[in-house]
């Protein structure tokens, strides 16, 4: 049904656009966008200037063949139109022609802002691409902020990693509006396709609090594919040596020059029943998952706006391959949503802007582990509506105000050995912010401020019973134009999900022991940031270094450790107990034309305050280093990328009950080891072709599963998965784009 249904959709879909209207995207030699160019016709007056994202909307008329495009630093190009094309993407070359003389620079894949407050590093297209088939957690290969680690090896679940703790304390965005919260915050990021990336911002520490303060350690702002600037039709193919196959499609329509429409869809199966450990489970969960969201974008003189609809499925199947164990696993998950935003920029002061964001969503989750007696299920409904105003009243004086109000029904039950918990969830929470921008100073680059200081505080007033003050404070000094360094500081908290934040500990064979019933999570961030880009002649250099400590109020723990004879999960709230430092350092450049690499590592300590003694938090790996090389051909239709990442040893939880035969690699620390993956891309006209290798070296976790040939033990425990269980991994793909279509 399913199927029919997408068919009907797709085919549902005018897709031939009007002739008067002309869209594209504007980039550079290294695939970044870039905003500012102007374009315009040679046979009319009209034209436009790109915008952030190097996109554009022109009126076309029937005379006009011939478009420019300006851009300091680039060469000016002029492209012949084609009689029926409406939508472009183009490259502009860099350096500028002077009599004999040749200006030229390079740009990075990756970025770290010199002008924001906030510590803000950007990933994205030349990134995206080097993960041929992903989701937004499997995209920060080319960063040193976040990390995709392992929840389980029955499941095959996984989650992200941001300055030192769990994704759960870091705000997931769509284009500033928080998605996937409650009973999905532990896999929030596994539900957006990669194909659907425009762009990755990730916001480090104390940012701003506007659009909620559930950012803790940062936030990750995603923004999509817009209808009015992607292809016509784009599709992605891909499978892989581990029989897992998906397909993307993008179909978009322009309507006129001010609406337009688009649906993508993504479908992906994994029906391999690899068991590269030979353990007797499924290295990898069977699974089905499906996903559309269908968008429209509205442009006027006086109103912008976005309406959007998603709904996605997927189902998780694994556990033990032989029926004679009895042990196996199935997670069915469903979404719908529909969301939008509404902004008024008809003021007679530019600078002046009213906006609204809105959220309406429904989740489920239904699972069964190990056997029927061991159930979970929960659904939630939330609902978010925040209002904006913004004001400039000279260059150095900003200010935002708004309020919102959410409203969150959730509901959990877990049967439990024949024991029944319940948890219910009412939350409605009014807030209102304000947040007040000062800049001031110049260098000799005149677009760029000497100081900025972001004030933000925000009061919420949690669950109708007590007010929530998230005061915050962001501050950026330049030395000199190519030298930036930040500080910050501020509080945030979360309203946790008890049960659906620690499912994995569902596939141990322990029992549960709740003793407080936690209302709320917070804690303090603190943040210094060094940016170093220098001016050299011909290649790009920058050195970034993070330094981030963040400490909890209260939080909610699961313990392993304390009743460990008896094989226990206790949940209990710490206060004043726990912390996570974060020191890393990033250093990128430009070797020769077409050749970038960049190095990085870090050190993570996160400690818990535990009943039974202080201890770095188990299968946190104190030290990580990562180095990629990515190469480009001068023809630009050959591209290469290699990326090496170390993850150091962890502390694995105490478990003296343990019999001997079973302990393996389970006591003391795990052992530190390296991945290394490629992938190299062709492209063709409208076509490109990409093969590549994951886990090159094979490095694999033998016995990931304590008493895997005994899952009735007591003691059977599917949690420690430091490292893959399956081998080397090959796969070959294909996209193809087309930005336009031909009349009938």
């Amino acid at each position: 049904m399913k199927k029919y249904i997408l068919y009907i959709l797709f085919v549902s879909l005018p897709i031939f656009s009007e002739a008067q209207m002309i869209s594209g995207i504007i980039y550079d030699q290294n695939n970044q966008t870039l905003p500012g160019v102007t374009i315009r016709f040679l046979e009319t007056p009209d034209g436009t200037v790109s915008d952030k994202n190097g996109a554009f909307v022109l009126m076309k008329k029937t005379d006009a063949k011939h478009l420019i495009l300006s851009f300091i630093g680039f060469k000016a190009d002029t492209i012949l139109l084609d009689e029926a094309q409406n939508f472009l993407k183009f490259k502009l070359r860099e350096g500028v022609d002077l009599q004999e003389i040749t200006v030229k620079s390079a740009r990075q894949s990756a970025s770290f802002s010199l002008l924001n407050p906030i510590n803000l590093e950007t990933l994205g297209s030349q990134d995206f691409r080097k993960a041929a088939c992903c989701s937004l957690s499997e995209s920060f290969q080319g960063t040193n902020t976040v990390d995709l680690t392992y929840t389980n090896a029955a499941t095959g679940n996984r989650e992200i990693q941001f300055l030192g703790l769990r994704g759960l304390y870091t705000q997931n965005l769509i284009e500033n509006r928080p998605v996937f919260g409650g009973i999905l915050s532990s896999q929030s990021y596994d539900y957006i396709p990669g194909t659907w990336l425009d762009q990755i911002n990730i916001l480090k520490g104390a940012g701003t609090s506007i659009y909620g303060i559930e950012s803790i350690t940062g936030a990750i702002n995603t923004s999509l594919k817009k209808p009015e600037t992607d292809h016509r039709f784009f599709a992605n193919v891909y499978a892989d040596g581990h029989e897992r196959a998906e397909v993307n499609l993008h179909l978009n329509h322009s309507w006129n020059i001010k609406q337009h429409s688009g649906i993508y869809a993504h479908y992906s199966q994994h029906q391999g029943g690899r068991d590269h450990n030979k353990d007797g489970f499924y290295d990898d969960p069977l699974q089905n998952k499906w996903n559309v969201i269908q968008r429209n974008t509205l442009l006027g003189t006086k109103f912008e706006g976005h309406l959007q609809f998603q709904a996605f499925g997927d189902k998780k199947e694994g556990g033990a391959i032989s029926s004679e164990k009895n042990y196996r696993t199935e997670i069915n998950t469903h979404f719908a949503g529909v969301s939008g935003n509404l902004g008024y920029v008809g003021f007679e002061k530019k600078t002046r802007t009213l906006g609204s964001i809105w959220d309406l969503s429904y989740s489920k989750i239904d699972g069964e582990y190990g056997s029927i007696q061991r159930k979970f299920d929960a659904n939630e409904l939330r609902f978010l509506s925040n209002i904006l105003y913004n004001e400039s009243y000279d260059d150095n004086h900003f200010i935002n105000i708004g309020g919102s109000v959410q409203a969150n029904f959730a509901e959990e039950n877990l049967n439990l050995d024949s024991i029944n918990t319940k948890l219910d969830y009412k939350e409605i929470t009014p807030a209102i912010n304000l947040e007040y921008n000062f800049q001031s100073g110049s260098t000799s680059d005149q677009e760029l401020k000497k100081f900025i200081a972001t004030i933000t505080q925000r009061v919420d007033w949690i669950k109708t019973e007590q007010w929530f003050l998230a005061p915050r404070l962001n501050v950026r000094y330049n030395l000199v134009p190519e030298l930036t360094l930040r500080f910050s500081v501020g509080r945030g908290y979360r309203l946790p999900r008890i049960l659906a934040d620690n499912l994995q500990y569902l596939v141990t064979n322990y029992s549960w022991n709740i003793q407080y019933d936690a209302k709320y999570e917070s804690a303090w961030n603190y943040g210094l940031n060094f940016v170093y880009k220098p001016s050299l002649k011909t290649k790009a250099f920058t050195l970034n270094i993070d330094a981030y400590y963040t400490d909890f109020e209260n939080q909610l723990v699961a313990d392993v450790e304390y009743n460990q004879n008896e094989g226990e999960v206790y949940l209990y709230n710490l206060k004043n107990k726990s912390s996570a430092l974060h020191l890393a350092t990033t250093l990128s450049t430009t070797l020769v034309k077409g050749l970038e690499v960049k190095t990085g590592g870090k050190y993570v300590e996160s400690i818990a305050a535990y009943w039974h003694g202080t201890k770095q938090v188990p299968l946190t790996s104190r030290w990580r280093a990562f180095s990629t090389i990515d190469y480009s051909a001068p023809n630009q239709k050959w591209s290469l990328s290699v990326t090496g990442t170390y993850t150091g040893s962890m502390r694995l939880a105490e478990k003296n009950f343990l019999p001997i035969h079973s302990s393996h690699n389970h006591t003391g620390t795990s052992p530190g080891y390296f991945l290394v993956n490629s992938q190299l891309n062709y492209s063709w006209k409208n076509w490109e072709f990409y093969g590549g290798v994951e886990n090159i070296t094979g490095y694999t976790q033998h016995d990931a599963i304590i008493s895997a040939s005994d899952p009735s033990a007591s003691y059977f425990n599917a949690i420690e998965q430091f490292a893959p269980t399956s081998g080397i991994k090959p796969y070959l793909g294909f996209r193809y784009k087309l930005n336009h279509f031909k009349k009938k």
